[in-house]
């Protein structure tokens, strides 16, 4: 790695070109990583539909107990 100077008290770093394996490997594991994150944000939306059934399934409840217990 090299580093330059320059004037306004900034450097930039130069860094050597990846391997051909790398350049390769990256590509996929970033595609998979995509995926891996559509999917943790489907279950996440999953989750929150099915909290929101399960609160009005409680409400539900309550209000069944309370009218019959009368």
């Amino acid at each position: 790695m090299k580093m330059q100077e320059s004037n306004c008290g900034f450097f930039d770093w130069i860094d050597p070109e990846m391997c051909q394996r790398s350049r390769e490997i990256i590509p996929g594991l970033i595609r998979g990583r995509n995926v891996l994150e559509e999917q943790l944000r489907g279950q996440v939306e999953e989750a929150r539909r099915l909290k929101k059934y399960l609160k009005i399934s409680w409400v539900f409840f309550v209000l069944v107990v309370l009218f019959f217990k009368c």
